[in-house]
Formats: C-alpha cells, sequence, structure tokens
C-alpha cells in the first residue's frame, strides 16, 4: 500500500514484517551475534546512507584557499561590520561567512574570544552515527575536533587581518569603498588583492604589477596585470596613480608582518592533517561498509566479539 512502517503502527495493522521484527528482538537478545535476513537488508541500507554521509564529508573536509579566506567579499563584510560597530560573528548563533562548507561562531569569554567550526555535514542526523564507526576503526578521527579548533584560529587570524589591510586602504587613500555614492571610489577587491598577494609571495620582494586604463567617464582604472578584468580603483588621471602607489606601500607594509607566516603555517599543517582524515573515508567509501557499531546498528545487530557481521537465518 506504500505505507511507511510509522504509519501503519498509527492505523493498527500489523504486517508479517512486524511479526518477524517482534519475533528476532526476543531472538536476538539470547544470541547477540545473529543477524535475521530481515535485518540484514535494514542494515545494508543503513550503511549505504552512511557512505553516501562519508562521500559528503570528505568532499567538505579541506581547508579553504586563500582566495577564499581574502576574497573582497570577506574584505565587505568585516569592513562594514567595523563601520557599524556591529560583530560580524555571534555568540549565539553560527554564521556562514566564508564561502566555504562551513558555520563558525564566536565562543569564550568578555577579553578573549575564539572562532568555532562547524561544517555543514555535522548537521545531518546521520553524521554522529558516521563519526561513530569512523572513531572505532581509524585512530586519526580522534584528532576530528582538534583539527576544527585549529581552522577556527585561521579563519580568526584571517578575518583581523582582512578588516586590518580594507580599513588601512581606505585610510591612506583617503577613499570610500565602492557603495558610497562617490564618482570615484575603491573596490573591495583592492584589500583583497594587497592579502593575496601578500600571501603568494611570503618568500620574495616582489611587487605587484598595476596598469591604469581610461574609461568611457573620463576616469581610470587601475587594474592588476594578470587580471584586467578586475577593477581595483576609480580614479581622476592626477590621482589614479596615487592608488598605485598606495598599493604597492600597503603590500610592502605587510609583507614582513609574522601573522602572514603564521597564516601559512596553519594552511599546511591543515592541509597535512585533512590528508590524513580523507583517506579512511575514503576506505569505507570505496569498501562500502563499515566496522563497529553505532546506535543505529545496534537496532539490527550487536557485535561484542567481532567487528564485521554474522549473518545466520532464522
Amino acid at each position: 500500500m506504500g505505507l511507511l512502517p510509522e504509519q501503519l503502527i498509527r492505523a493498527g495493522q500489523v504486517t508479517g514484517d512486524d511479526i518477524l521484527l517482534h519475533y528476532e528482538q526476543s531472538h536476538r537478545r539470547q544470541n547477540r551475534l545473529i543477524v535475521a535476513p530481515l535485518y540484514t537488508k535494514l542494515l545494508e541500507h543503513h550503511w549505504d546512507r552512511l557512505r553516501q554521509q562519508a562521500i559528503t564529508f570528505r568532499t567538505q573536509l579541506s581547508p579553504p584557499g586563500i582566495e577564499t579566506l581574502f576574497g573582497a567579499e570577506i574584505c565587505r563584510k568585516v569592513y562594514n561590520a567595523a563601520e557599524s560597530a556591529s560583530p560580524l560573528l555571534s555568540t549565539s548563533s553560527w554564521k556562514k561567512v566564508i564561502d566555504a562548507p562551513f558555520e563558525v561562531r564566536l565562543s569564550g569569554s568578555a577579553t578573549e574570544t575564539a572562532v568555532k567550526v562547524k561544517y555543514l555535514v555535522e548537521q545531518e542526523v546521520l553524521f554522529p552515527h558516521l563519526l561513530s564507526h569512523m572513531l572505532t576503526e581509524f585512530a586519526e578521527f580522534t584528532q576530528f575536533k582538534a583539527w576544527k579548533s585549529q581552522l577556527g584560529r585561521l579563519v580568526q587570524m584571517c578575518l583581523e587581518r582582512a578588516e586590518n589591510v580594507t580599513q588601512s586602504c581606505s585610510g591612506a587613500a583617503g577613499m570610500n569603498y565602492i557603495g558610497g555614492g562617490k564618482q570615484k571610489w575603491l573596490s573591495f577587491h583592492f584589500p583583497a588583492y594587497v592579502c593575496q598577494f601578500v600571501f603568494n609571495h611570503l618568500h620574495s620582494e616582489t611587487m605587484p604589477t598595476l596598469h591604469t586604463e581610461l574609461q568611457p567617464d573620463g576616469l581610470w582604472k587601475l587594474m592588476p596585470e594578470e587580471s584586467p578584468a578586475t577593477t581595483l580603483a576609480l580614479d581622476t588621471d592626477d590621482h589614479i596613480h596615487r592608488c598605485q602607489e598606495i598599493l604597492i606601500n600597503e603590500v610592502r607594509e605587510n609583507t614582513g608582518l609574522e601573522v602572514w607566516r603564521e597564516i601559512g603555517k596553519g594552511l599546511a599543517g591543515l592541509q597535512t592533517k585533512t590528508d590524513q582524515l580523507q583517506t579512511p573515508l575514503t576506505t569505507v567509501v570505496e569498501r562500502g561498509n563499515f566496522k563497529g557499531t553505532c546506535s543505529l546498528c545496534e537496532d539490527y545487530c550487536f557485535l561484542p566479539e567481532c567487528l564485521e557481521p554474522v549473518w545466520l537465518p532464522l
């Protein structure tokens, strides 16, 4: 009839499966290694759903790149939050600030706060069951919580640095960012480009190569040589070169800061731990089944002395 088991229960109807399940519960209590054929199908379905969850987890489990951590949208968010004197992150609710598969919030005291991270997959009902299996079989997953803490510290450093650079660029140029209702403006790509260039040239003294281009309205556009479609600033002819000098000066002042090296080390460390966590996820995805049990598995079988299920008929 296409009815779900809970609908059958509400209707007061008893099916053949209900009878098998009832008597198998009594049988299973006497011999906990027995898994009836009916339970086999349920367990295989459960494992298949866990496998799909593992694929999602493996896909999301990766540290964000520098273009994501220091994108123009991030610079816009941190700048607007500072200008409006409203915190970007909340202590009471999760928020998706970065274009990555996780949410963040603040935790800690009034004097010392930290950024906490929660992956989107963690909101799924089956995630605790998947994590239970992974912890049983793979010692690496005991580091998952520490991995998230490390990612939170990295996000916190990047948000603070993005805010500092974004405000510094505007102050040095004496210009508003786009959207300020002015004819000439800085783009949020301006501080984002500074951050990304500094990070990508940590161990060199290379300076950006910039170009200007006359626009139909008589103003001049400042753009990076490697990305001419990106507008960094729009200004008059006599001021656009001043914007160019300010950008190079911001790069020069940031290049020597230790915080960029800390961010680089943090990303490298996260990538190493990511590989260590993704490898066992790949193992269970390719294998298709799971060792150990979770609270849902225990509804189908209980395996006190072995990791692999023993299939015995009724």
